[in-house]
């Protein structure tokens, strides 16, 4: 899988978190992950992680892209 900046991602076994990715950095991708909880009141908590790009590989990865033509209506 290409990784790109702009893309969404879900993780794998949590499904409240999600991340985006921001930019390539020698840490390696930089992300802003953000976890929403089940409780409405309280505000989703974002925070700025590096992540190496085998997260994000297809078959050994904890990342799983989010598919934007699911999410829109056309």
């Amino acid at each position: 899988m290409k990784v790109e900046i702009g893309k969404r991602f879900r993780h794998i076994s949590l499904s409240y978190m999600t991340c985006i990715i921001l930019e390539e950095t020698s840490k390696g991708w930089k992300v802003k992950q953000i976890e929403t909880f089940s409780n409405s009141r309280k505000k989703p908590k974002e925070t700025i992680k590096y992540y190496y790009h085998i997260d994000f590989d297809n078959q050994k990865g904890l990342w799983k892209e989010i598919n934007e033509s699911i999410t829109t209506n056309n």
